[in-house]
């Protein structure tokens, strides 16, 4: 005869732990700068090299590497923006001067209009009222 009762345990999914060598994988990766064969990494956390590809691709160690990368440093004066001193002139009107101001009055996007918050501020400008 089968049991039909339906106690509450039912089925359960248990997920695995994460394998300990899928992060040392990706640090031994991330320490060479992505320029380590995943062969070498496998060989390094006796491994298969398929474990650590499908690793690589699932983590997007690809992707972590780009943001790891610094962007180049261009050091701006502050009257390096030829709206600057327009913007300057609005900002000392405002109780308060933000980026979103200065795209509603230059009609200019939020990345120029927050770089030039910026410079004004490196510039000793306070902007918060």
């Amino acid at each position: 005869m089968q049991n039909n009762s339906n106690n509450g345990g039912g089925d359960h999914v248990v997920a695995r732990a994460r394998d300990p060598n899928r992060d040392k994988a990706y640090e031994i990766w991330e320490q060479a700068n992505g320029e380590i064969k995943l062969k070498n990494i496998a060989d390094r956390l006796g491994i298969s090299e398929g474990t650590i590809r499908g690793w690589k691709n699932k983590d997007k160690w690809s992707l972590s590497v780009d943001k790891l990368q610094e962007p180049p440093v261009i050091e701006d004066e502050p009257e390096a923006d030829e709206l600057y001193d327009q913007v300057v002139s609005i900002a000392v009107e405002a109780p308060m001067a933000s980026a979103s101001l200065l795209q509603r009055h230059m009609r200019i996007g939020y990345t120029r209009a927050a770089r030039l918050i910026e410079q004004m501020e490196r510039g000793g400008w306070s902007l918060r009222g």
